[in-house]
């Protein structure tokens, strides 16, 4: 153990900040919050409630025993329960990412398609591509060691989660401030209650903050993992809270509820905002990092779980030695290339068989359910631990365990329960048969497959004791590391510092990309309300002028809406030249007219035409009016007019 703990020089241990941003990773995402925004102010209950239910003594526990044991899931249940429970909390948690990464990467396609041509939404064979390319992707990627992993999953939170976030909060706050209408004023603190299926929402939100013990698997590669990862989860759980509710009350100012989309719901909002203070032109470039994102968090549950499904898979022999072997950097490349070809033919079938989707659900549903399980015994596991290793050394103890500890394992249960009720698109099935079917799959998917390897386990699958140890030793390091220089026997080898540059840098380099997208964000927003009341008045002007000189316009909401939305402040395109007025002053007219049909001017013009576009230029460019005037002249002995 004492060589285990010892450090190499040049080593680059995970500082408590990756191992933070790379669970939030994990954890939290702003994709999913159009869900909640619906309810408007009750979103705030509805995410609240699990935290304190479910959340907070999740990241207590994992704090707990992580600063008591290495190894992550596996290994705690392992010491409470013994191994064949240990691995079966870990396959449960395995299991689990195997619906997780299709699902995940369809919504990918989903936003790319917003972005670039919305058409391609539903093609089956758009997201099968996008599926398998982008999986096979960061699985290569991966293959380079938790290194590169963690640098893609820390970065994608910042990019694709944090910034996105803040600024969605952001231009809510400034929305709500510059006097426009909040379209969640109405709605309650609280959501209505209509019974079970009340009880259903609130507990679809506990799964929102599943994986908060995810990445306590790489807890031996912290300088300090008593002190580190302790602040690292609870830092990550105070941030999760903030960026499923914060953003889906931004998201509920502006969309009413009605409307709000639930796979293009953040998109939607971005939008928005974005076209409200006249900076559209970030939508795209936002939905790109949305996508950063959610790579991001597939990254993170990459280097997790299959990591803990190899170090149970050497140490007991739980996995056949076909499935242990790793590649140079110490990465499961057999794992993962198994887990590979299992989810492409779940993508493939999940894209080009319609048919497929509520049986890809109950899928789902189950591994969900399954999931659960390794909650149920990380919490048994735990309260065992602290009766039967008292004495234990803990970087930290959570306060009144056994009452943190039952909260948790009667919330697990509850929500396993709850998770066999049939949902809303299920109404026809018959809740036995669905039932049934639940715990069907879930027995068989959850305890059928790890009881298999456990009955055809074999002696020769437990690995040699130097191969158990090259896992729970592995460390992002450079592999031309040089050893350390003996210490002297006088005292004991103590670990390196580690050096400081690089993780600090590049915090420091993220804080100040983050405050300096936000000020240019602030500054460009803060001068939009103004414009925006510019912009009204200057509509509402020339409908006025237009009314007064008899011209025929739709009702005054919808024309005043149409001027604002071509015209702005200073008329646009509409005023540039007076050359082009009159083929502009046809079009314009033609469209405030509504009479989804613009002519070619092949015959005489209207002197309407004129007069409308005279009134434009009087509104927003009076100074061009003259110009016009003799622009008319000019034409009239053309058989123009």
């Amino acid at each position: 153990m004492a060589k285990k703990k010892e450090a190499k020089a040049g080593h680059h241990y995970l500082t408590w900040t990756t191992v933070c941003f790379m669970t939030v990773a994990c954890v939290a995402s702003i994709r999913n919050t159009p869900s909640m925004a619906i309810y408007g102010k009750a979103a705030i209950f509805l995410y609240i409630v699990p935290a304190i239910l479910f959340l907070i003594p999740t990241a207590l526990v994992a704090a707990e025993l992580a600063s008591g044991w290495e190894g992550g899931i596996y290994k705690w249940v392992d010491e409470g329960m013994g191994p064949k429970s240990g691995f079966l909390a870990i396959w449960s948690q395995y299991a689990m990412t195997l619906t997780y990464y299709p699902s995940l990467l369809a919504s990918v396609a989903a936003t790319l398609a917003f972005i670039f041509m919305p058409s391609l939404a539903s093609s089956g064979l758009f997201t099968a591509i996008v599926i398998l390319v982008v999986y096979w992707l960061a699985t290569m990627v991966s293959f380079r060691g938790l290194k590169a992993s963690a640098l893609i999953s820390s970065g994608g939170m910042v990019i694709g989660t944090l910034i996105p976030g803040v600024t969605l909060v952001v231009l809510g706050i400034i929305y709500i401030a510059s006097g426009a209408p909040s379209q969640s004023a109405a709605t309650s603190w609280l959501p209505p209650f209509t019974g079970l299926a009340s009880i259903v929402l609130i507990v679809n939100n506990f799964l929102s903050y599943a994986g908060m013990e995810v990445n306590a698997v790489h807890v031996n590669q912290m300088e300090r993992p008593s002190k580190d990862f302790p602040k690292a989860i609870f830092v990550a759980s105070g941030m999760a809270v903030a960026i499923f509710v914060l953003p889906a009350l931004a998201i509920s100012f502006v969309i009413p509820a009605e409307q709000i989309s639930l796979t293009a719901g953040v998109m939607q909002a971005f939008q928005q905002f974005f076209n409200y203070f006249h900076i559209g032109w970030l939508t795209p470039i936002f939905g790109v990092m949305l996508v950063a994102a959610m790579v991001g968090g597939m990254m993170g549950w990459l280097a997790g779980p299959s990591k803990g499904l190899l170090m149970v898979g050497r140490e007991q022999g739980y996995l056949p030695r076909s499935l242990q072997k790793t590649n140079k950097n110490g990465i499961q490349s057999a794992i993962l290339l198994a887990q590979g070809a299992l989810i492409s033919v779940i993508a493939l079938l999940y894209a080009f068989i319609p048919s497929v989707n509520s049986a890809y659900w109950i899928l789902s549903a189950m591994t969900t359910q399954i999931y659960m399980i390794m909650y149920i015994l990380m919490f048994i596991a735990v309260m065992r631990l602290r009766k039967s290793q008292p004495d234990r050394p803990r970087g930290f103890k959570v306060p009144a365990l056994m009452v943190v500890a039952s909260v948790g394992l009667v919330t697990s249960i509850v929500v396993f329960l709850i998770g066999l009720v049939p949902p809303s698109q299920f109404g026809d099935t018959n809740p036995a048969i669905y039932i049934l079917l639940m715990l069907g799959g879930t027995l068989l998917i959850g305890i059928g497959v790890p009881a298999l390897f456990l009955v055809l386990r074999k002696p020769s699958w437990v690995a040699p004791p130097e191969e158990v140890a090259a896992v729970e030793e592995e460390v992002a390091v450079a592999p031309e590391a040089a050893p350390a220089p003996a210490a002297a026997e006088a005292k004991p080898p103590r670990k390196p510092r580690l050096r400081p540059a690089r993780g600090t840098v590049l915090g420091w380099v993220a804080a100040v990309v983050i405050i300096a997208l936000i000020a240019g964000i602030g500054a460009i927003v803060w001068e939009a309300p103004k414009k925006n009341a510019e912009a009204k008045s200057k509509a509402q002007q020339l409908y006025d002028d237009a009314v007064a000189a008899g011209i025929n316009l739709p009702d005054e909401e919808r024309a005043v809406n149409a001027f604002e939305s071509l015209f702005g402040t200073d008329g646009g395109a509409a005023v540039e030249t007076a050359t082009s007025n009159l083929s502009q002053a046809e079009t314009l007219y033609n469209t405030s007219r509504a009479s989804g049909e613009v002519s070619q001017r092949v015959g005489p013009v209207d002197a309407k035409l004129l007069e409308f576009q005279y009134l434009v230029l009087g509104v927003y460019a009076p100074e061009k009016q003259a110009e016009f005037e003799e622009f008319i002249d000019g034409i009239k002995d053309q058989e123009t007019l």
